[in-house]
């Protein structure tokens, strides 16, 4: 093992670290492994920020306009009381309502634009519920992951999955082959998150930035509402269609243009609208995980994972050991002010449905 695989290994552990003491905020300890691996040269320096102003954020930041834009128009708020006249505010319904909607959409859509669109909606709704928003944001999360293992087209991972099978000689998956896990794992996720959910998950105070914006919608203009909804459903129809010559990112954008030119959304609320701490800790990871690649780390990573395994394995030994190994590798952020312990709490609950469905499921499926 050389010299450059033992430093990025303890810079990366030296992170990890800093994220569950969070002696520095999330964002902060991002943000300083990002520039630590550019001045050890693991990544060139002039690549070192190139993340913070890449596609997939401009995408993420983007819709996070547009749909910040349901909140300030007065348009979330009005269907967050239509669901509240349906469901009656429980916390209970407030977590069934943010897993399933995060299901369904992010079957169809990418998992950062069925966030920001969702998450005005399920803010509005559990500010008039009176239940706390840390209670909904991890359902709706899980529940985005859960849609998006329903189709090949639902997430990036999985036509890069399939393309990575094609190219290696076997059969692509079909468009609805990751229901084969995605279905059952949705319903037994649902189901756990219903009936320990409540206890599992955090009880944060949040004080959500729009909240004002939800108090009164007395004022609100029809028309902007419209606009707002529109754009919204116009984004969305382009990218289940994803046009060849028409990528991800200029389709939302051109939807921020529309918001701004038209006086749907002003400038302040434009960048009020950006989670910044998302923006920098995910950017900032990006080189880390960069970092991480170039130095060989990768590698060792991977190789470790084999002779874990052993030669002669079985492929159950092996997804038993990948499925423990991304658990252990994975986190999520923000908005309902999580500690990232409150992930290691929530998070372990589910992390063993994904281990027992996959277990079950893979074996009798493709193996």
């Amino acid at each position: 093992m050389n010299s450059q695989v033992i430093i990025m290994g303890i810079v990366l552990v030296v992170i990890i670290a800093l994220f569950l003491s969070e002696k520095l905020p999330l964002a902060v300890t991002s943000l300083v492994g990002a520039v630590v691996v550019g001045l050890l040269g693991f990544v060139p320096h002039k690549e070192v920020f190139t993340s913070f102003a890449s596609t997939s954020m401009i995408l993420m930041i983007s819709m996070m306009i547009v749909g910040s834009s349901l909140f300030y128009t007065g348009l979330a708020q009005k269907i967050g009381n239509v669901l509240y006249k349906f469901t009656g505010g429980s916390e209970r319904s407030m977590i069934l309502i943010a897993v399933l909607s995060g299901t369904l959409l992010s079957s169809v859509c990418s998992g950062t634009a069925t966030l920001v669109t969702l998450f005005p909606i399920i803010t509005s709704l559990c500010i008039t519920a009176k239940v706390s928003v840390s209670k909904t944001y991890l359902p709706l999360a899980y529940g985005i992951c859960f849609g998006s293992m329903l189709t090949v087209a639902a997430s990036g991972m999985g036509t890069a999955s399939s393309g990575l099978l094609e190219d290696a000689g076997f059969r692509a998956w079909g468009f609805l082959e990751p229901a084969y896990v995605g279905v059952p794992l949705a319903i037994v996720g649902i189901i756990m998150l219903m009936v320990f959910g409540t206890k599992m998950l955090p009880n944060n105070k949040v004080e959500s930035q729009m909240s004002e914006a939800a108090e009164d919608t007395s004022e609100k203009s029809p028309v902007k509402m419209w606009i707002s909804g529109i754009v919204l459903i116009a984004i969305f129809v382009m990218m289940v269609i994803s046009p060849d010559n028409l990528p991800l990112y200029m389709i939302s954008s051109a939807g921020v243009v529309v918001l701004l030119v038209t006086g749907t959304i002003t400038q302040k609320q434009m960048f009020d609208s950006i989670s910044w701490t998302s923006v920098f800790l995910i950017a900032g990871m990006t080189t880390v995980a960069n970092g991480v690649s170039n130095s060989g780390l990768g590698e060792v990573i991977a190789s470790g994972i084999l002779n874990v395994c052993g030669s002669n394995s079985s492929p159950l030994v092996i997804i038993a050991v990948l499925l423990l190994v991304t658990a252990v590798l994975t986190y999520v952020m923000e908005p309902g002010q999580y500690r990232y312990k409150d992930f290691l709490k929530a998070g372990f609950m589910m992390q063993i449905v994904y281990f027992v469905v996959g277990m079950v499921v893979i074996p009798i499926v493709w193996l």
